[in-house]
């Protein structure tokens, strides 16, 4: 999280023309929090979140829990331990971040779920964390969405076993 605000930081003081040159640091958020939490999964970690996220669902549960969605688990981890505002949370559209998400990542739960189901659904398909906003992007997250409920798959991908 340190990372990220320091790439913001440093990205909103650049002109315009040379913010094109670099990754949005959105971009890089998304992308090393999918790696992170896939990681867990891939090394079957996922269930050190456990334990704090009962904790957390305790203490800030306003919907639907996340037992058994460990992507959702990880981001609502990362989000109650830096403690972010409720006005920091990016919006997850298929054209990338807006100049108006600046300082929000995934503070908003409707933002964190979207974000969750994204990875779940990149997951399915083995997809390499560099090409996740990628991957996004393309099938966008109201697709996502619809996708992974009638537990449907992207044309072409190999999928996990």
């Amino acid at each position: 999280m340190v990372e990220w605000l320091r790439r913001l930081d440093r990205f909103s003081n650049l002109p315009p023309a040379e913010r094109i040159l670099i990754e949005h640091p959105d971009d890089w958020m998304r992308r090393s929090s999918y790696r992170l939490i896939r990681n867990l999964i891939r090394r079957e970690q996922e269930h050190t979140l456990a334990p704090l996220v009962a904790k957390l669902e305790g203490e800030h549960r306003r919907g639907r829990g996340v037992a058994g969605q460990p992507f959702k688990q990880g981001l609502l981890v990362m989000q109650i331990l830096v403690q972010l505002p409720a006005i920091t949370a990016p919006a997850m559209t298929r054209s990338g971040p807006s100049e108006s998400a600046d300082r929000r990542f995934i503070a908003d739960a409707k933002r964190r779920n979207e974000l969750g189901d994204a990875m779940q659904y990149a997951h399915l398909h083995n997809v390499p964390s560099k090409y996740f906003n990628a991957f996004i992007r393309h099938a966008g997250t109201k697709r996502i969405r619809a996708m992974l409920k009638h537990d449907r798959r992207e044309p072409g991908f190999k999928l996990k076993v």
